[in-house]
């Protein structure tokens, strides 16, 4: 990977993906449109259900200190 190269993780499992371009991940079949016209990029092992899901996510963020909270229960 270039030093100022794109960086392009999986939407499903977040593993690191080769750096191909997006006509490549097309052409694997590694990558996705969604309704909103984005274009997802994924393992090609995960399935068009896992892919959807993980799209329509929401995100839920915790600060540092919640994950400590939770450690001493």
């Amino acid at each position: 990977m270039s030093k100022h190269g794109r960086i392009t993780i999986c939407v499903v499992c977040g593993t690191l993906l080769p750096e191909y371009t997006f006509q490549e991940y097309r052409d694997k079949g590694m990558s996705s449109m969604v309704a909103d016209g984005a274009e997802l990029h994924h393992c090609p092992n995960h399935t068009r259900d896992e892919i959807i899901r993980m799209a329509q996510a929401v995100p839920n963020f915790h600060r540092a200190g919640d994950y400590k909270k939770y450690a001493e229960d």
